[in-house]
């Protein structure tokens, strides 16, 4: 994704990790992978996920969306349960 991901032609992800759960604690609510994904600023955050930040979402990310969505546990309103998204800022971005 870092490197399909492009805002005016060129890469706008500073980086993306991830990996699977492996605590044993508990406290995963049944979530099996964790990816944390880094934007220079709040701007291509919004580009990248689009609603409801902006009209129009990342061409690559939209992609992606609606070929993991589908498999993703879901409400009776069919809204994805089996995903958790917390947006933060670490007080790097502009």
């Amino acid at each position: 994704m870092k490197d399909l991901a492009k805002r005016n032609g060129h890469r706008y992800i500073i980086s993306i990790t991830g990996g699977k759960a492996i605590s044993k604690e508990g406290f995963d609510q049944g979530l099996e992978q964790a990816f944390v994904v880094t934007f220079k600023n709040k701007s291509d955050r919004n580009y990248f996920v689009g609603k409801p930040y902006t009209e129009g979402m990342d061409p690559a990310h939209e992609a992606t969306v609606k070929i993991v969505v589908p498999s993703l546990a879901a409400d009776s309103t069919g809204k994805p349960t089996g995903l958790f998204v917390f947006d933060y800022d670490d007080g790097t971005t502009h």
